[in-house]
């Protein structure tokens, strides 16, 4: 199945070890091995992300900006093929990329720990820092409103009115800190989610 796939990176499939990879349930992803080195594969979910193409122009904006900018900062950036593409497109299989697999790296699917979510905050800080300089208008939206704080904080009062009252009262604690929180959307709305979430991670370790 992968075999052309892995052909367009240059890749033999009859000298790869291709094992499924990790806990995501949107995208495939396998991990591939091959003469000594180690890959990362995966396969868009286009029923999620509409518009793979635009993923890749993303990804290859801001991965000219750092190499300019920020030439030591870790930014793991899809392989090219062999000619040059940053993604593989097959009419039957969909949209594919090919990342280098970071040795030593590890993913929490849950924060199980206060230094565990302080990291997350500081990195994502990291990132957004050492992109302040880049224009953001020139990204494409690959998924609209996802990450939009005014509309999340919107539906999120929309289900105070019309949710299940018992699971309302179980949630109470957790209900009005994020009422405590509306500042951030009337002072900030055109942060996104992320960003938010973020906030208030450092500002809960006082680190903001």
């Amino acid at each position: 199945m992968l075999s052309s796939i892995l052909s367009a990176y240059g890749l033999q499939a009859d000298q790869c070890e291709i094992h499924a990879f990790g806990t995501g349930l949107i995208n495939n992803t396998w991990k591939i091995e091959y003469d000594g080195s180690e890959y990362i594969l995966q396969r868009i979910n286009q029923n999620v992300f509409r518009n793979p193409p635009a993923i890749a122009e993303n990804m290859r904006a801001m991965a000219d900006y750092l190499t300019v900018n920020s030439p030591g900062y870790l930014f793991v950036v899809p392989l090219t093929t062999v000619d040059n593409k940053d993604m593989v497109h097959d009419k039957k299989q969909g949209y594919f990329r090919l990342m280098p697999f970071i040795k030593g790296s590890l993913t929490y699917d849950v924060v199980t720990t206060p230094d565990i979510a302080c990291e997350a905050a500081r990195a994502f800080g990291c990132f957004t820092k050492m992109l302040s300089g880049f224009n953001a208008a020139n990204l494409k939206v690959t998924l609209p409103d996802f990450h939009n704080l005014t509309l999340r904080y919107k539906q999120f009062e929309t289900s105070l009115q019309i949710g299940d009252e018992a699971r309302i009262a179980s949630a109470k604690d957790a209900i009005d800190f994020l009422l405590a929180q509306k500042k951030i959307v009337t002072k900030l709305p055109t942060t996104t989610l992320r960003s938010a979430m973020y906030y208030l991670i450092m500002k809960e370790m006082a680190f903001a």
